[in-house]
This record gives structure tokens, C-alpha cells and sequence, in this order.
């Protein structure tokens, strides 16, 4: 009995250790986990800068898109209104307007424009009315207005009909007043449809005879 005894208390000393650092153990884990909840923390932290970083990138971004096409707005809205008033003139002096052409544009020539806009005026006017398009060059300056005022966000559908609609009529006028009144030649420098229309309009007549040119402008 006495060996067995000994045998207990030698087991027990053993043991006794082993539990208190069990119980050192289970106190030691909250802080751990706390460690482990503030190193997660901070990793959210960190995480969640770059994208408050990349958010306030993205909308300078797009300011200075917006700041950009608001620019190329203005210029073509005022560019269009340039072009209207010389193809007005135009159609008032495009007999003496026609002789001014890009060769003599940057060079001295006393060759004066009646043009309103100058001698710009007159070299757009005869490029939108004489070679182009003829009377309905004046379309031209009104897609530049439908242009600026779509790019500054004014009834954008309604722009895109507009733009379309004018399109339309400029190149079917053309072709019509060219085939329609070919007695007009030599008005603008060329037709009342203009350069365009005359040519196209001869090629269709040659192709489809006039019959069919009618059939299609109709």
C-alpha cells in the first residue's frame, strides 16, 4: 500500500503542472484574439483608403471631361455661327467670292472679299455652297449648332432626330435642285445643288436614266 501511495502523489505532482498550464493557456487566448480582431482592423483600414483615393480621382476625372467638352462646345457653337453668317453672304456675293480659294488664302493677293467674315467667310462660303452642296450648304452651319447643343446635354434625343432630319435634307436638296433645274449651271460656281449635286446627279442620270434619278430623289 505504501508503493501505491507513493506511486499517487508522484502521478499528482506530474499532473499539477500540466493544469495550471492548461489554465495559463485558456487565459492567454482572449488576448490573442483581440490582437487578431485589431490586426483585422487595421487591414480594413488599409484596404479602404485606396478606394476613397480612387473615388476622388474619378470624379476629377470626369470634371475634366466635362470642363473639355464644355470647351469644344463653346468653340463649335461659335465656329457655326461664323459659317452661318458667311454662307449668307455668300449667296449675296459668291460671284466674287468663288475667286478667292485656299492657293491665295495665306498669301498676299489685292483681291478684296465682299464677305462679311472676310476672306474666311468667302472660302467657306464657296465650300459649302459651290463645291458641296449649293443652296442647302447652309445646312451645314445648322448640324454644327445641332452638334453643340447636343454636346451641351439640351434635349439630346431630339438633337440626334434634328441632326438626322438635316443630314437628310441637305443631301437629297442637292441632288434635287442639281437634277430638277439643270438650267442653273454655273450659279455658285457650279449648280444650284452645287458641286455635289451636279456631279452625283449626273452620275444617277448616266446610270438609271432620268426617270430613275426621279423615282429615287422622290
Amino acid at each position: 500500500m505504501t508503493q501505491r501511495d507513493n506511486a499517487r502523489k508522484t502521478t499528482a505532482k506530474k499532473t499539477t503542472p500540466a493544469r495550471g498550464g492548461g489554465a495559463r493557456t485558456a487565459r492567454t487566448s482572449p488576448a490573442a484574439k483581440a490582437s487578431g480582431q485589431s490586426s483585422a482592423a487595421r487591414e480594413r483600414a488599409s484596404a479602404a483608403a485606396p478606394k476613397r483615393t480612387t473615388g476622388r480621382s474619378a470624379k476629377a476625372r470626369q470634371g475634366g471631361e466635362s470642363t473639355f467638352i464644355y470647351i469644344v462646345s463653346l468653340v463649335i457653337f461659335f465656329f457655326s455661327i461664323f459659317a452661318l453668317v458667311a454662307v449668307v453672304s455668300y449667296f449675296l456675293t459668291w460671284r466674287e467670292d468663288q475667286s478667292i480659294d485656299f492657293d491665295s488664302f495665306f498669301v498676299f493677293d489685292p483681291l478684296e472679299a465682299r464677305n462679311l467674315m472676310g476672306r474666311l467667310g468667302a472660302v467657306m462660303g464657296n465650300l459649302f455652297v459651290g463645291r458641296w452642296f449649293g443652296i442647302f450648304g447652309i445646312c451645314v452651319p445648322v448640324l454644327m449648332t445641332i452638334l453643340s447643343l447636343a454636346l451641351f446635354r439640351i434635349r439630346v434625343r431630339q438633337m440626334r432626330k434634328s441632326f438626322v432630319s438635316v443630314l437628310m435634307l441637305m443631301v437629297i436638296g442637292s441632288l434635287a435642285a442639281a437634277h430638277f433645274w439643270p438650267e442653273s449651271d454655273g450659279v455658285f460656281g457650279s449648280s444650284l445643288g452645287g458641286g455635289f449635286g451636279y456631279y452625283t446627279a449626273g452620275w444617277m442620270d448616266t446610270l438609271l436614266g432620268g426617270l430613275g434619278t426621279d423615282i429615287i430623289i422622290l
